[in-house]
């Protein structure tokens, strides 16, 4: 594992510790209370209503004009709940995998990319978060999440779990994500 340095005393001690890898080696889950807090007491039930009500009129049954329409409105509802103001895009919508999906700092941009996947979405939209709103920050520090990948790997898998624990279940781990059983 790779070391950093923390610190030099005046001797030229050098203290090291073990840099954490960029990406997660397995899916977070935050316990209840934590993504509570991580939400924010306020606005916690209202973005579980929005995914729930998310989860209820979209499904991959819907034609594929509906369902973009449908995670349009979810990404200005959810701008609307945090005061940010992330853009989405869709690019080459495919039956594929999504794990090419982006998001890009220096234009806001969600860039979807393959499947349209709502644990994708999510984990690109923490990315927002993170990298937007302070708050969200601070808050992945005190859950000792130490850097923007943590934070979307915790946030969206929780966010999925809380509102579809068995379509969880069915997903496979591969690293830090969670794809589709083929």
């Amino acid at each position: 594992m790779p070391l950093y340095l923390i610190s030099t005393n005046p001797i030229g001690f050098r203290h090291y510790r073990p840099v954490p890898s960029m990406y997660p080696p397995y899916p977070i889950v935050l316990t209840p209370r934590e993504f509570r807090n991580l939400i924010g007491e306020e606005r916690y039930p209202k973005y579980i209503r929005l995914l729930y009500e998310h989860k209820r009129v979209a499904n991959s049954s819907l034609d594929l004009n509906r369902r973009v329409q449908l995670l349009y409105s979810l990404n200005r509802a959810l701008n609307d709940l945090f005061g940010n103001d992330a853009r989405l895009r869709l690019n080459n919508i495919t039956n594929s995998f999504s794990g090419s999906s982006n998001y890009n700092p220096q234009t806001n941009t969600i860039t979807l990319t393959g499947r349209i996947s709502l644990i994708t979405y999510l984990h690109e939209y923490a990315h927002s978060l993170y990298e937007n709103l302070y708050e969200f920050r601070l808050k992945a520090s005190r859950l000792n999440l130490p850097n923007t990948e943590y934070f979307a790997v915790a946030f969206s898998v929780t966010s999925f779990y809380a509102v579809m624990p068995t379509a969880l279940q069915r997903l496979q781990i591969r690293g830090h994500c969670l794809v589709r059983r083929i």
